[in-house]
């Protein structure tokens, strides 16, 4: 990560707060320093909708009606010790969402399992001194607008390009 871009970091006090693709976030960091002190750093490289997977066009796997595929690329490192334990757990699969069209928030995404899944970030707690880089399918409501990770109304949000 370029020294010159800094992570947002979620604190107790802060919202959702939104972000580019590519723009890191932070979490478990010291209120008082920079980037160094977070115990995890984490990037959406990319979100893609639409995915056709060979799954889908064999009739393997059959998507709800009005859904859609979306991938999301994930890049996670973590500090070689942990000052917060708790953050082990913040890319769990439980704590990612979409807002549909409509403005509602769908938290209990199914894996398009079917696709070629990469997701080591979502389905395992987080280890001190590691670098994970994920690739997630996720079946959505079909023109979801926003990819959401959040915990009682604190976290970051993507918008989901067209």
């Amino acid at each position: 990560m370029p020294a010159s871009v800094a992570p947002t970091i979620a604190s107790s006090q802060s919202p959702i707060r939104k972000k580019a693709i590519g723009e890191p976030a932070g979490q478990g960091c010291d209120p008082n320093g920079g980037v160094d002190t977070c115990d995890v750093i984490f990037t959406i490289t990319d979100i893609t909708r639409g995915e056709q997977c060979d799954s889908l066009t064999s009739g393997t796997l059959q998507l709800p009606s009005n859904s859609e595929v979306v991938r999301f690329d994930l890049d996670v490192s973590t500090a070689p010790t942990f000052k917060y334990p708790e953050v082990s757990a913040i890319m769990l699969a439980q704590y990612w969402g979409v807002v549909g069209r409509d403005g509602y928030l769908s938290r209990d995404l199914d894996v398009a399992f079917g696709c070629d899944v990469e997701a080591d970030a979502v389905y395992r707690s987080l280890e001190p001194g590691t670098k994970i880089r994920s690739s997630i399918p996720i079946i959505v409501p079909a023109g979801a607008t926003t990819l959401r990770l959040s915990e009682n109304g604190k976290g970051w949000e993507w918008a989901i390009p067209d």
